[in-house]
């Protein structure tokens, strides 16, 4: 196998080996994207269980002054009927002092439970809008995991039909070129990089001695001294 059938194969592998990177980057931004709808959906789950606590206490002081009020109201109808029917001028100005004061209370009590039945109102508009908010934060996620796990099954088999077509491609490369190249790929590692400029190793950007760079136009298979991978002549290059 000559030169340039070598250079032919290792570009093949490395446009491979690019698209593995774009499918694996699809796979990133589609779990990044379900990351942060999760955590929308958690700020609003927080904010609705702090609001219905908020309304709920709400609830509680609306009841308890219209209770108050009930209570006060009937004392006063009971206080009035006391004084129609007062056996001495002694308990009728006592009966009359005491319907004053509840009067007076009744009418507080009427105003402060207008404010809560207002207060009451608005935060069950604002508790709607809420719920709302978080069954359609619920929904955004609920779709994005499901778009994440379709994707990440489309996306995991062209991986692996990809992987297998760089595999049988490695096969046809000389043992030296095809061993180095099993070894970065069994380390996890993208394998290729392209000599770029006739001067630079194209994943690092570190200059190349001009030996390696001839040696390699030959056919020979070296690694860049800086990060480990398989130089080869890129198509561009050689063309």
């Amino acid at each position: 196998m000559n030169a340039k059938e070598v250079s032919q194969i290792m570009n093949q592998i490395h446009q491979a080996f690019l698209r593995i990177n774009e499918l694996n980057y699809r796979i990133q931004r589609a779990r990044h994207e379900v990351v942060i709808k999760a955590e929308g959906l958690k700020k609003a789950e927080n904010l609705l269980t702090e609001r219905q606590a908020s309304h709920q206490k709400l609830e509680i002081v609306a009841q308890e002054l219209e209770h108050e009020a009930d209570f006060v109201s009937r004392g006063l109808q009971r206080r009035r009927e006391q004084l129609n029917v007062a056996k001495s001028a002694r308990e009728y100005d006592s009966l009359k002092l005491q319907i004053e004061m509840d009067e007076a209370k009744s009418n507080r009590l009427t105003d402060e439970t207008i404010v809560a039945l207002s207060n009451l109102e608005k935060s069950e508009i604002e508790l709607a809008e809420i719920q709302k908010r978080y069954k359609d934060d619920l929904t955004a996620w609920e779709t994005a995991n499901k778009e994440f796990h379709l994707t990440e099954a489309e996306t995991l088999q062209e991986i692996q039909i990809t992987l297998e077509r760089s595999k049988k491609l490695s096969e046809n490369l000389p043992m030296e070129h095809g061993s180095i190249i099993a070894r970065l790929v069994n380390d996890g590692n993208e394998p290729l990089a392209p000599i770029i400029d006739d001067l630079y190793c194209g994943s690092c950007n570190e200059g190349l001695p001009p030996e390696v760079i001839l040696n390699v136009k030959e056919g020979s298979a070296l690694c860049c001294a800086s990060c480990g991978k398989l130089l080869f002549i890129s198509e561009e290059a050689s063309s």
